[in-house]
């Protein structure tokens, strides 16, 4: 959902967020500086269950209209992941165009560019400075601007941090051996079902090296933390190999690479 928020709709990959507010609502907002747009985003190892998860994303659409809340485009979005004799299949379902009311009064670009790193900051293994920038991102939004730096000296988990240099670059990052949280209650079951995963062309453990390109880390202990441009794609596909290993490098600086040893 989010490739193809920033592919057809020119969504910055920074700008995709969470929708605030109680009651039922989409999962995801994101503007190109023009068009606000929320996204519902479901996925099902079983074909049969997206015409119910399209019918319950109609639901929250139509709750969103009776608060009064509508969007440029409002658009749900379900993913057959495919497996055995099944295809993947992604179905998109009820846009609306006509709507241009807008919601988001509160945050700008700058507000979500900085929440967007707070999540790639715990996605790279530094909670608490993910926990500093957070801060800095709702004084921001006060107008207040009272931290210098907002990457804390994390000197217990930056020993555990490790750098890879992938085409003459650096990235800073960790190593893990499951694209799930271990002691996560909410994924407890999704971390069963992975451990019991056979792959049977290969053999061996896998691992996942998750980080963030140097430069940009280190722009986040500036006076204006994360302000860089987004890599453009032709900086994006310079990024091929880490020993002998395919890469996954996004316009936000950020990078997966698998194992499997």
């Amino acid at each position: 959902m989010c490739l193809l928020a920033q592919r057809h709709f020119n969504i910055p990959w920074d700008q995709l967020g969470s929708l605030p507010g109680r009651g039922k609502r989409f999962d995801y907002r994101g503007t190109d500086g023009i068009l606000e747009c929320i996204f519902e985003s479901k996925g099902t190892s079983h074909v049969g269950y997206q015409s119910k998860q399209i019918g319950g994303g109609i639901d929250k659409k139509n709750a969103h209209h009776a608060r009064g809340e509508q969007f440029d485009l409002e658009l749900i979005v379900s993913t057959f992941i495919g497996h055995g004799e099944g295809p993947p299949r992604i179905v998109l379902s009820d846009p609306d165009k006509n709507s241009f009311r807008r919601l988001y009064e509160r945050g700008d670009i700058k507000y979500h560019r900085l929440k967007h790193y707070c999540r790639v900051l715990q996605f790279i293994g530094l909670p608490r400075s993910a926990y500093a920038l957070n801060l800095y991102a709702y004084q921001y939004l006060a107008r207040k601007h009272l931290i210098p730096r907002t990457i804390i000296d994390e000197q217990r988990d930056r020993n555990l941090l490790e750098t890879i240099t992938i085409d003459g670059d650096e990235f800073i990052g960790r190593w893990f051996d499951s694209w799930l949280p271990k002691e996560s209650i909410r994924y407890k079951r999704l971390y069963g079902k992975e451990k019991k995963l056979g792959v049977p062309l290969f053999s061996g453990r896998r691992f996942v090296f998750q980080g963030l390109r140097r430069d940009i880390y280190d722009s986040g202990m500036t006076s204006e933390p994360f302000s860089q441009p987004l890599l453009t794609k032709p900086e994006i596909e310079k990024y091929q190999h880490f020993d002998q290993s395919v890469v996954s490098v996004f316009s936000d600086g950020t990078v997966m690479v698998f194992r499997q040893i």
